[in-house]
């Protein structure tokens, strides 16, 4: 049985701090599982599965359609809106103002890399180049993810109004590995 000195407990109390969401969506569902781990910090974290019973709604009068949705590179997303007939739209996003910015923030780094560089290599003070690209470090990321919470909102929009009209399922692309899979030569 337990050795002297060690006991055998069934349950394990860990006060835990969250947030009335996370306490709502337990009192949704049932705990299936639970795991209890410590980041590179030392700090504890303890994650959650729950499984929720969802109400299948089906509105038989409206018809069945499938909106697979594609992020890309030039163009923000493609969305194809497919019913068992035909495909019905296609509809591309595009954000050109984005595309914009981003090329003239990669433009003004490497512009300014390349200086630092050369006045590295020539024994000149740099001080305040590096300064300049330190203060640029988080803007490109800071102008993406501003206008990627635009697409999203336009998505939103979009698949409200189809909803309307259809029995909406969505399908987003994945992208896992995509630039190994798009390499010439894997098919």
């Amino acid at each position: 049985m337990a050795q002297e000195g060690k006991s055998i407990h069934n349950r394990l109390m860990i006060p835990l701090k969250m947030s009335p969401f996370h306490l709502n969506q337990i009192e949704r569902g049932e705990i299936t599982a639970l795991q209890l781990f410590t980041d590179k910090s030392g700090k504890w974290w303890v994650t959650l599965a729950i499984r929720l019973v969802t109400i299948d709604v089906h509105d038989s009068n409206l018809p069945v359609a499938i909106l697979g949705i594609d992020l890309g590179i030039k163009k923000a997303a493609c969305s194809s809106l497919l019913t068992p007939e035909k495909t019905r739209e296609t509809r591309f996003f595009l954000q050109r103002d984005k595309i914009k910015q981003i090329e003239e923030l990669d433009t003004k780094v490497a512009n300014l890399q390349r200086e630092m560089h050369t006045r590295k290599n020539k024994g000149l003070p740099y001080d305040k180049i590096a300064k300049r690209l330190r203060s640029m470090r988080s803007k490109r990321e800071r102008v993406a993810h501003e206008y990627d919470r635009v697409l999203v909102h336009e998505l939103f929009d979009y698949i409200s109004e189809l909803s309307k009209k259809y029995t909406l399922y969505v399908a987003i692309g994945r992208l896992k590995n995509i630039r190994m899979r798009a390499r010439k030569g894997n098919y």
